[in-house]
């Protein structure tokens, strides 16, 4: 039996990385870095994250070099990377489908 109560552990299901297709939000030589420095020092720590991007998986695979490199430790923050997509059913309209 456990003698505490609830953990709560904080996930971004939801994070662009840089060089996403149609949403890259970040430039200059330093992106990577900075992007990766601004996830390990968040407050709380992010223990999980979604690379979001569109019909490609180049920046989830970045990030999984990045993390194999060092970058992101299990111990905190960042136990896990996932990827996820967002396909736009018809690009004229925004409708997309999150897998």
């Amino acid at each position: 039996m456990l003698n505490r109560g609830s953990e709560w552990r904080r996930w971004e299901p939801h994070i662009h990385a840089p060089g996403t297709v149609m949403n890259n939000q970040f430039s200059g030589p330093t992106a990577w870095h900075d992007y990766l420095t601004a996830l390990e020092q968040a407050t709380p720590a992010i223990e999980a994250i979604a690379v979001t991007d569109y019909y490609v998986t180049d920046t989830y695979e970045e990030v999984l070099r990045n993390k194999a490199a060092g970058r992101l430790p299990a111990a905190k923050p960042c136990e896990w990377a996932l990827p996820y997509w967002s396909l736009p059913r018809d690009p004229l309209a925004h409708a997309l489908i999150h897998c």
